[in-house]
């Protein structure tokens, strides 16, 4: 009876152990990303810039997100908006399958924000891949807009950020630029029916442009 009894209080003390392990991790992650969301950008002025004048960002500053991106990835997997940076950024870096695998991972976890539609449609038009582009443009033109406007006050470090700063240097309210994101879906779904019923590429290709999700 009494090795029973000093079974069961090892077990018990055993158990109390891993709890506390268990709480401590999971404080000392919370601590780490706090501590890295106090260092963390807190503003993308070059990234909109770049957007808006439809130009390549610096190779050096998208280099620089991507680590960020990466950093807060490795912190919080499922985190969107990191493998949405991610993306934009492998997509200004010209590697496509990068770009497409990150906008999957981060429409695999919020599936009605439209902007990573776009850009993943962006991405698989400049990598030829029409019909798939033409598929996530269709995507975005059924996309609530309600939806997508949640998920970006809800991402207040990023795209929340980048709207505000939209909407202070460019004058663009959001909803403008809500509404441009729809219209050059429509624009990217006529690119895509031309390249697939043609067999030739777009030629003006300074119509199909990354946004900043």
């Amino acid at each position: 009876m009494k090795t029973v009894f000093n079974l069961f209080v090892t077990f018990a003390i055993v158990g109390c152990v891993f709890w506390q392990c268990a709480s401590l991790q999971a404080e000392y992650r919370q601590a780490r990303l706090r501590a890295f969301m106090e260092v963390a950008p807190n503003a993308f002025d070059d990234i909109v810039a770049a957007v808006e004048a439809n130009k390549p960002l610096d190779q050096r500053r998208v280099k620089a997100y991507l680590n960020y991106a990466h950093a807060l990835i490795h912190m919080e997997p499922q985190k969107p908006d990191a493998w949405g940076l991610a993306g934009f950024c492998y997509a200004q870096l010209n590697d496509y399958p990068a770009a497409i695998d990150a906008y999957t991972k981060a429409i695999n976890q919020v599936p009605q924000f439209f902007g990573f539609h776009y850009n993943l449609a962006v991405v698989y038009f400049k990598a030829k891949q029409y019909d798939k582009s033409l598929e996530e443009a269709q995507k975005v033109m059924t996309s609530d807009p309600q939806s997508s406007l949640m998920f970006i006050l809800i991402s207040k470090r990023l795209y929340a950020l980048i709207m505000e700063t939209k909407a202070e240097r460019y004058a663009l309210a959001v909803e403008a630029q809500i509404k441009r994101v729809y219209e050059q879906a429509y624009q990217l779904m006529v690119a895509n029916q031309y390249c697939l019923t043609t067999g030739q590429s777009f030629a003006d290709q300074s119509l199909i442009r990354l946004e900043s999700f």
